[in-house]
């Protein structure tokens, strides 16, 4: 599909699709992590998030979609060196000893849901992590 013959219902549907998918893939990783031995009080890897960043013309038609959607808790910002920010409503369950501020598990998460919106959505999406 195009950006240009994006419609509203289309992102929707692929954002709902893309956080059920991005879910799975941070649920998964955090099976992983905790049965990772790890002494008691350290970390299970960096610590950190990632962001899920669609490279979109800011003076597209689908920018103008991206930045007027109104679903749910998606929280669509444009990103500093161009393109859009996007924020997916994970919902994730944490379980001992993963803490819920493994870099991996966001990452896992923005990675699939990236992977979903370019194969449906035509648009070029990738998932960048950050430390903190």
């Amino acid at each position: 599909m195009s950006s240009a013959s994006l419609t509203r219902d289309a992102i929707v549907d692929c954002f709902d699709k893309a956080t059920k998918i991005g879910t799975l893939a941070a649920n998964t990783e955090v099976e992983v992590l905790a049965k990772k031995k790890v002494p008691e009080g350290n970390m299970l890897g960096a610590c950190g998030g990632s962001v899920l960043n669609l490279h979109v013309d800011g003076r597209s038609k689908a920018a103008k979609m991206l930045l007027q959607l109104n679903h749910k808790s998606v929280v669509v910002n444009k990103a500093y060196g161009g393109g859009f920010n996007v924020k997916l409503p994970y919902s994730i369950k944490i379980v001992p000893p993963v803490n819920g501020q493994e870099q991996s598990i966001y990452y896992a998460a923005d990675a699939a849901a990236a992977e979903y919106i370019r194969t449906n959505l035509g648009i070029e999406a990738y998932a960048a992590m950050y430390d903190s």
